[in-house]
């Protein structure tokens, strides 16, 4: 079953379309998150846990071994090689980019309660 919360690297949502291969054939399915090291898939309800995978994606193709799957079609693939080049690395990039440019270690602002007074 899914260990979501071994997650080591940021995630990106996003919901791409892809094309996953296996050994036995392939179908359409999507991507609900990226990172530098796996995806979450959608729609891939044909999965099984340690099955080698092909996903192909805005002419881009990572190779992964699905990790968790759920009863819902949802899946977990750790990818072979971290995405470093490529449509797919460059989404991830660009979430790392944009975390980093707004400050992703920054505390979160302490607001007063509604309708108090300050004191």
């Amino acid at each position: 079953m899914s260990d979501d919360n071994n997650r080591v690297d940021r995630r990106f949502r996003t919901e791409l379309p892809v094309f996953v291969s296996t050994v036995l054939d392939g179908q359409e399915a999507f991507i609900i998150d990226v990172s530098q090291q796996g995806l979450r898939l959608g729609g891939f309800d044909k999965a099984q846990p340690r099955m080698r995978v092909i996903i192909e994606c805005q002419g881009d193709t990572v190779c992964g071994t699905v990790r968790w799957t759920r009863p819902d079609g949802t899946v977990g693939v750790r990818l072979d090689t971290p995405l470093n080049q490529g449509p797919l690395a460059a989404i991830w990039k660009r979430f790392q980019d944009n975390v980093n440019a707004f400050g992703a270690n920054k505390s979160p602002r302490v607001q007063g309660g509604f309708g108090k007074k300050s004191t």
